[in-house]
């Protein structure tokens, strides 16, 4: 497909469902260090054979232990590689679960390269800046509102786990509820959120990595969820951005 996708006027692809799609160098690092270190040639084969194969069966592994998880991780690489507001939804979520059927390897990610173009940077800013501009707009003066890696964002909201919800459902519905206006069109707005709640002497880089976890569990439950990690077991919510729920006077 990216082959013939310079050629022609249009590509569809049709298939009874989407397919994994894991995204990586057409190179292997392993073997360019190897060779540099003067190694026989069928010595480098074999180690690196014997990585892969190891990595393989790790990944497999994963996806049957915890299909959920997994699948949220393979998804979420995905997304990494195409413009913020782009429906991977549609297009890049497979029915079935990691290892059940297909997944495929992108060298250097060029099937994302047509949507890319076609989409731009442009949108994808044109996408975050109304998403920050909702929050803002929605979200109290003492709350904080920053952008955080990719199409995610952190925020910081004065709550517990006990008062949460309410502006929880208050910020999934300010992304949900319209769609938001680029110069491509209306994009669908939705937003999955990993709270966690900070309570006294805790630090920040904990919080937001178990924030992280909870967001993975949001995704994984389906779109538009919430997840909140008390501290003690992370639990659904009454929807991308880690979100981070201080205990109220800390």
């Amino acid at each position: 497909m990216p082959a013939i996708d310079g050629e022609v006027e249009r590509v569809t692809v049709l298939q009874r469902s989407p397919t994994y799609c894991v995204p990586g160098l057409n190179r292997n690092g392993m073997a360019d260090q190897l060779r540099e270190l003067d190694l026989p040639e069928e010595w480098v084969h074999e180690i690196v054979r014997r990585k892969i194969l190891h990595d393989q069966g790790a990944l497999t592994k994963f996806a049957v232990d915890e299909p959920e998880f997994a699948k949220a991780a393979l998804i979420d690489e995905v997304r990494k590689q195409l413009p913020e507001g782009y429906d991977v939804d549609k297009h890049f979520t497979p029915r079935y679960r990691p290892w059940q059927q297909r997944l495929a390897f992108v060298p250097d990610g060029d099937l994302f390269k047509g949507i890319n173009d076609q989409f731009g940077n442009e949108v994808g800013d044109e996408y975050l800046q109304a998403v920050a501009g909702r929050l803002r707009h929605n979200l109290p003066p003492l709350d904080t509102v920053a952008r955080w890696d990719g199409d995610e964002f952190l925020v910081v909201i004065a709550a517990d786990a006990a008062t949460a919800g309410p502006p929880l459902a208050r910020i999934a519905a300010t992304i949900n509820s319209h769609p938001i206006r680029t110069t491509a069109g209306p994009i669908p707005g939705s937003v999955s959120i990993g709270a966690a709640v900070w309570g006294v002497g805790q630090e920040l880089e904990d919080v937001i990595a178990r924030s992280g976890g909870a967001l993975y569990q949001a995704k994984a439950a389906g779109r538009s969820q919430v997840v909140v990690d008390d501290g003690s077991v992370a639990r659904r919510a009454t929807a991308d951005s880690g979100l981070v729920v201080p205990e109220a006077g800390a």
